[in-house]
C-alpha cells in the first residue's frame, strides 16, 4: 500500500471523506506529471489512484475485521465513533464480499455471519501463535 492510498483509508476510517478526497487528488496531480508520455495523463492518473484507493480501502477493512479485530473490538468498546466504524466496516465488506461470490451465493444475513466467525477464527488463531511463540513478527504489516 503506497503511502497515498494509505493516508485516504486512514482519513475515510475517521470520517473524512473530504480530505481523503483531496489527498487522492493530489497524488493523482503529482502522479500525472509523471505520465507525461501518455496519451491523456491525468484521466490515468486518476484512474490508477482511484484503484489503488479501492484496493487500500479493501485491505484496511480485510485488517480491521481479520487480522486486527482483538484491537478493533478494544476501540470499539470504548468509543461510539470507533463502534460506528468497525460496524460499518464490517458490513460493508461483507455485502461487498457477498456481491462478488456470484448467483449461488447463500442468503446475505447467513452469508455475513460466516465471514465474520471465518475472520474472528483467523484473527484468533494469529494473534495466539504470535502469543505462543512471544513475537509480534506475524502482526507487523509488510511493506511490499
Amino acid at each position: 500500500m503506497s503511502p497515498w492510498s494509505a493516508a485516504t483509508s486512514a482519513l475515510l476510517l475517521l470520517g473524512r471523506p473530504g480530505a481523503a478526497a483531496a489527498v487522492s487528488a493530489v497524488a493523482a496531480y503529482r502522479l500525472s506529471g509523471k505520465l507525461g508520455r501518455l496519451r491523456h495523463p491525468r484521466t490515468t492518473a486518476v484512474r490508477l489512484i482511484a484503484l489503488s484507493a479501492l484496493g487500500a480501502a479493501a485491505q484496511t477493512a480485510d485488517a480491521v475485521t481479520r487480522h486486527y479485530w482483538p484491537l478493533a473490538v478494544l476501540a470499539a468498546l470504548g468509543s461510539r465513533r470507533a463502534r460506528r466504524t468497525v460496524a460499518a466496516v464490517a458490513l460493508g465488506s461483507g455485502v461487498v464480499d457477498w456481491l462478488r461470490a456470484g448467483p449461488e451465493r447463500p442468503a446475505l444475513p447467513g452469508f455475513l455471519l460466516a465471514r465474520r466467525l471465518d475472520d474472528l477464527a483467523y484473527g484468533a488463531g494469529l494473534w495466539w501463535g504470535a502469543a505462543a511463540h512471544r513475537t509480534l513478527a506475524p502482526l507487523r504489516p509488510m511493506r511490499p
